[in-house]
C-alpha cells in the first residue's frame, strides 16, 4: 500500500510513499470574539487573519524536515531511499464540518496559548505579525518571532500533555521557561522565541507515523 492515512482528534495525517510526502492538516474553527472597546470583526479582517496565519505556518513549518523509514522490515527496505517531505496546513472550517481545534481570536492583545486536552487555541489579532523578542538564554540577542507559528507548534504535539501517562516517553512544550532543559539555550527555536525548526519539534508526529505504518521512523532537517 503506497498511501497511509489516519484522522485523529487534533490533526489528519497522510503519508504517501509513492509521491514522497507527509501531509498534516489541522481543521480550525474560529470564534471571532467581539469585546468592549473594539470594533466587530469584519469578514475581510477574518479572511486576512486566517490567510496570514495559514501562510506563516506553511512557510515556517513546511518543507523544513523529512521522515525516513528505518529498520529491516520489508516496507523500510523497499523505501529506504525515500525522503518523505513533511508539509503542514491549517484549514478554516465552518458549518457541520468537524474541527480539530476551536480557535478563539480577540482584538485585544493578551497572552496566547493552547489547551491540549480540550483542543482550544487562544490568539489575538497581532499574533500573525512579526514581533521582536529578547532571548531568554542570551538577553543580548533579539529574535524575530511570529506567535501563531509558535502556538501551532504546541498543537502539533509540542505540549507536555500530548502523550498519556501510559506512553514510554514525555513530550516537551515551551523551551524558554525551564533553564534545566537541554534546549533552553536554543533561543532561535520556534518553540522558544525564534523561528527555527528542529527535528524534535516533530517528535509527536514521529510517534503517530510509527503507529500508522507499524515501522520505525526517523526525522531529519533538509
Amino acid at each position: 500500500m503506497a498511501i497511509y492515512a489516519v484522522k485523529t482528534d487534533r490533526m489528519d495525517i497522510t503519508l504517501n510513499l509513492s509521491s514522497g510526502y507527509i501531509f498534516v492538516q489541522q481543521k480550525w474553527r474560529y470564534n471571532w470574539i467581539d469585546e468592549s472597546g473594539t470594533n466587530p470583526w469584519t469578514l475581510q479582517e477574518k479572511r486576512d487573519f486566517h490567510n496570514r496565519a495559514d501562510k506563516w505556518i506553511w512557510d515556517l513549518w513546511s518543507s523544513k524536515a523529512y521522515a525516513v523509514l528505518i529498520g529491516n522490515s520489508r516496507l523500510a527496505q523497499e523505501h529506504k531511499n525515500t525522503k518523505l517531505k513533511i508539509n503542514v496546513d491549517i484549514k478554516w472550517v465552518t458549518g457541520r464540518e468537524q474541527e480539530h481545534w476551536n480557535v478563539n481570536v480577540t482584538k485585544i492583545d493578551r497572552n496566547s496559548y493552547i489547551r491540549w486536552n480540550n483542543r482550544t487555541i487562544k490568539l489575538h489579532i497581532n499574533d500573525v505579525a512579526i514581533v521582536g523578542v529578547d532571548g531568554r538564554a542570551d538577553p543580548d540577542m533579539r529574535y524575530a518571532h511570529i506567535p501563531v507559528t509558535h502556538e501551532f507548534g504546541h498543537s502539533l504535539g509540542n505540549s507536555r500533555y500530548a502523550l498519556s501517562s501510559s506512553d514510554s516517553i514525555a513530550m516537551h512544550g515551551d523551551e524558554y521557561k525551564d533553564p534545566g532543559l537541554s534546549m533552553y539555550r536554543d533561543d532561535a527555536s520556534i518553540m522558544s522565541v525564534g523561528t527555527a525548526i528542529r527535528p524534535r519539534h516533530f517528535d509527536f508526529l514521529k510517534i503517530q507515523l510509527t503507529r500508522l505504518v507499524n515501522n520505525d521512523v526517523e526525522i531529519y532537517l533538509f
